[in-house]
């Protein structure tokens, strides 16, 4: 249900789901992430479902727990509310938990850019011992510091973390709009 174009970006197909969430063959844990993204010019609604959500709605799944969201937020001030957005839903959130310290988002059709430092939790047996921990660049400034997770990230539920696998898939959201991704490149740190 994803799509590679002639000029050799992957997307998703707009329509409420259509493609599923995509997933990497490879593994990882800890790393470094790089990951270009843009919404269509066009942009607007693409399902039947209506509101602010569905302008542009995608994520970056680092082990296929904890989201950073994609969402086409230019406009998105406090101020005005021209496109207005839950703090913790738009783009360069942690999704369902921390909203980015400032809205660096470009217009739609411009490709922006997520540079990502994630640590996995660190269990011993059943206990954490320490939550799994993000920084995240969005377009060269930092939108998140450090930031602690202490559970996964899931709509309107707290779900606890629970011990998993050391390391999980990368996966990219369907949420039934068209997102482009482009230049992903990823390293494993120790």
């Amino acid at each position: 249900g994803w799509k590679l174009s002639e000029e050799g970006y992957f997307y998703s197909v707009p329509g409420w789901k259509n493609g599923g969430n995509i997933f990497s063959r490879q593994s990882f844990g800890d790393c470094q992430l790089h990951v270009e993204f843009r919404h269509p010019k066009a942009g607007g609604i693409v399902s039947d479902e209506k509101g602010p959500q569905m302008h542009g709605n995608s994520g970056v799944l680092l082990m296929n727990n904890y989201e950073v969201q994609v969402l086409e937020s230019y406009g998105t001030n406090p101020a005005d509310m021209k496109n207005p957005n839950y703090a913790d839903g738009q783009a360069g959130a942690i999704y369902a938990q921390n909203p980015p310290m400032v809205n660096p988002a470009r217009e739609p059709g411009e490709w922006q850019t997520y540079d990502i430092i994630f640590h996995q939790p660190i269990w011993d047996g059943i206990k954490l011992l320490h939550p799994a921990s993000i920084t995240v660049l969005f377009n060269g400034v930092v939108v998140q510091d450090h930031w602690e997770m202490d559970r996964f990230t899931s709509y309107r539920k707290r779900t606890p973390v629970t011990p998993h696998a050391d390391r999980l898939p990368l996966s990219f959201q369907d949420h039934g709009c068209e997102v482009h991704y482009r230049n992903i490149w990823i390293r494993e740190m120790k």
